[in-house]
């Protein structure tokens, strides 16, 4: 029984001890290929799909047909979509496995599930996948990060600052609050938008 690792074509031969090593007595082939790269760590964004390619090398000469791919460990929080794999792998040849994978909820996520590849030859192999959700936020930042300005009793300062939003999607309306105890109304709408 092989390890899932082993593959190639080997020859056996037999002698008694203290004799020379006959010549090759027996050949077989136990075919297989490897993948690569054989895991995947992706930083998704969501609602961005991430593609993602895997060679596969076929180490024998032995071609291998019947490549099903599968996805094991049901991700919750990612949705797979396999764009392109090979049916079948020539002998000593190469293909190319393309997958997608996409968030489609903005909330933090950590997900490990794995892509299984059969043939009709009864080979297994996997690849390891890790996804990491980063949720988009809205960040404001204001220009200054503080004010500071005099006002004489019953007249009236103007004070100006911007207000930039550098995260992810929209932050809707921005509302501006005074300090709490305030004698100081607002000359302007405290709603931003």
């Amino acid at each position: 029984m092989p390890l899932p690792t082993e593959s190639g074509t080997y020859q056996v031969a037999a002698a008694l001890p203290g004799q020379s090593l006959p010549a090759a007595q027996g050949t077989f082939t136990l075919a297989g290929m490897t993948l690569n790269p054989g895991s995947v760590n992706v930083g998704l964004t969501p609602g961005v799909p991430v593609t993602n390619t895997i060679t596969l090398n076929n180490l024998t000469g032995t071609a291998l047909t019947g490549i099903a791919v599968t996805v094991g460990g049901a991700p919750p929080d990612v949705e797979v979509t396999i764009l392109q794999a090979p049916s079948s792998l020539a002998g000593n040849g190469a293909a190319t496995l393309t997958f997608s994978l996409i968030a489609p909820g903005n909330y933090t996520a950590q997900d490990r599930f794995y892509l299984q590849l059969t043939t009709s030859l009864g080979t297994t192999n996997y690849v390891a996948v890790s996804a990491t959700v980063t949720p988009v936020y809205p960040q404001l930042v204001a220009t200054p990060a503080s004010l500071n300005a005099t006002m004489i009793g019953g007249g009236q300062t103007l004070v100006s600052f911007y207000v930039a939003n550098q995260g992810g999607i929209t932050s809707g309306p921005v509302q501006v609050l005074l300090p709490v105890n305030s004698n100081v109304p607002s000359a302007s709408s405290t709603v931003l938008g």
